[in-house]
């Protein structure tokens, strides 16, 4: 800031990187944080939306779509929060803050099954990785 208290800026070239996963259900489906060993089911009015969206972190990188479908973040690769907005069919993954310089490399998983088996396929890959030497 300059002595009359102008702010100096410098214009960003940050762009959008974005990848979304349509949703069929009304409910968000996933595990807040400290709470990995167990999905908890919200429906979409539960939450006070600002700007009429949700971010959830994904703390274990699962997030339900619906009819047995869930996606699970690998989230050694990536933390980008999940976006759900009541007015748009999905779950998306968005980022701004990514120069034109640099790439993304971010790692899904898009798993069909029952809620126990995709918690435990998420925890697997995120709470409890094997890790080799």
């Amino acid at each position: 800031m300059d002595a009359a208290g102008t702010a100096e800026y410098e214009v960003c070239d940050d762009r959008l990187v974005s990848v979304s996963f349509p949703r069929t259900d009304e409910f968000i489906r996933y595990c807040p944080g400290l709470i990995e060993d167990e999905v908890r089911h919200y429906p979409l009015d539960a939450f006070t939306l600002m700007d009429g969206e949700v971010y959830r972190p994904l703390a274990n990188g699962l997030i339900g779509l619906g009819d047995d479908w869930w996606v699970i973040k690998h989230t050694r690769r990536n933390h980008i929060a999940a976006r759900v907005r009541p007015d748009t069919p999905d779950v998306a993954f968005l980022d701004e803050t990514l120069p034109e310089t640099d790439k993304a490399t971010w790692k899904f998983d898009l798993f069909k099954g029952s809620q126990t088996d995709a918690l435990g396929a998420a925890n697997r890959l995120n709470i409890t990785p094997t890790v080799s030497y």
